[in-house]
């Protein structure tokens, strides 16, 4: 049987119209999953501040997967715009930013995008040993301590790789791992590249289902630190635009009668 789940996160839910009810001796895997690419900014690193003289405000710009340096500064500009409209920026401190900030946007990849703070005085802070808060500068190539107006990036697409997720789900027997019991249902190769990643098991792992009846499964799924891996929103900035794309989260499951 195939089931669909929108979302893998902490405490996610599928639910079925009538209880699924099973007989002794069965089992499950995961046959495939299509998802969108992990988080690349995070709560952790999605920081910027601009300052004048002693006075700074910092910002942050939603958290998602960017797929290239110009998302973020565009990113970075909306967060401007909004906190000049409103007069104060998100937690409620007033902005330095009166003047609209000027944001100018390549065509192309290669080109360059910049991004200035028209107010006379006020300054991007770019501090790279200030509690780590340049981590989402540095995705621009910033790696220097200044204090400038003006931000201008080439447009270049961020890397991606590949992680080990670890599924965790309700319906399967507990297993040992690191000396400790956890219902792992299977450890999933999990992309980041643009748009949805798809990944098909050969050999699906089956394990065997800890309930014979059961009206909805719960997701978790994990990286190796055991920190929940996020995924569905993809930014995505087009001459200036920006759009954030939901991406859900898609895995189908098998369950079988355990071979004797």
């Amino acid at each position: 049987k195939q089931w669909y789940q929108r979302r893998v996160a902490v405490g996610t839910f599928f639910f079925f119209a009538e209880s699924v009810n099973l007989n002794d001796g069965y089992e499950v895997a995961v046959t495939r999953i299509f998802h969108a690419p992990l988080y690349n900014v995070t709560p952790r690193s999605r920081k910027f501040s601009v300052v004048k003289e002693d006075a700074v405000v910092d910002y942050v710009i939603p958290v998602g997967y960017y797929k290239g340096s110009c998302d973020v500064l565009n990113a970075i500009f909306q967060e401007l715009e909004i906190s000049r409209n409103r007069g104060h920026n998100g937690s409620g401190v007033a902005t330095l930013v009166l003047k609209k900030p000027q944001f100018q946007y390549g065509k192309s990849y290669g080109e360059s995008s910049s991004l200035k703070i028209m107010d006379t005085g006020v300054d991007f802070l770019i501090d790279n040993n200030r509690n780590g808060d340049s981590i989402l500068l540095k995705m621009l190539g910033y790696c220097i301590d200044s204090r400038i107006d003006k931000l201008v990036i080439n447009h270049y697409t961020f890397e991606s790789g590949v992680e080990a997720g670890f599924m965790y789900s309700n319906i399967v027997t507990n297993s040992m791992i690191n000396q400790q019991k956890s219902r792992l249902l299977a450890i999933v190769p999990v992309k980041s590249e643009p748009g949805y990643n798809y990944y098909e098991f050969t050999n699906p792992i089956y394990n065997p289902l800890s309930v014979h009846s059961f009206t909805d499964i719960t997701f978790m799924l994990t990286d190796v630190h055991g920190e929940v891996m996020s995924m569905d929103a993809v930014h995505s900035s087009y001459w200036g635009n920006t759009e954030m794309i939901i991406y859900p989260t898609i895995i189908t499951l098998h369950i079988r009668k355990i071979k004797s």
